[in-house]
């Protein structure tokens, strides 16, 4: 599957159609902002004012941030893996990488998204 790469960043790419689909699970949410993490579309929850981020398009997936117990539920059920962008071994605390080809599949955790959201905005995610 094709991703799209930034020139010159050494970070992998993202798909289009997973911007889209998160593009469409937060149109209209006014507490919801777009950005960028690593050169990456991303989603940011406004929280005091400040943005918190929870969700990233990332290579063929995404990227969540997710509670402990989440994240470790992921991972036993192999939906996810240890986000490691600097490298085998060097995973971010509470970070998910969701790799799957298919967009129905990324799309089939949209529980998990919101639950990102909660997440990082204070709630029980």
């Amino acid at each position: 599957m094709a991703t799209k790469k930034k020139e010159q960043s050494g970070w992998p790419g993202y798909r289009e159609d997973v911007v889209q689909l998160l593009d469409e699970l937060f149109d209209g949410d006014d507490g919801i902002v777009r950005g960028q993490m690593m050169g990456h579309p991303s989603w940011y929850v406004l929280v005091g004012g400040k943005k918190k981020l929870f969700v990233s398009a990332w290579e063929h997936g995404i990227t969540l941030k997710l509670s402990e117990e989440l994240a470790n539920e992921m991972f036993e059920e192999g939906r996810g893996r240890p986000f490691e962008p600097m490298g085998p071994g060097k995973a971010m605390k509470g970070w998910v990488y969701v790799d799957k080809p298919d967009l129905e599949e990324i799309r089939a955790e949209e529980e998990m998204i919101h639950a990102a959201r909660d997440y990082v905005s204070g709630g029980q995610g």
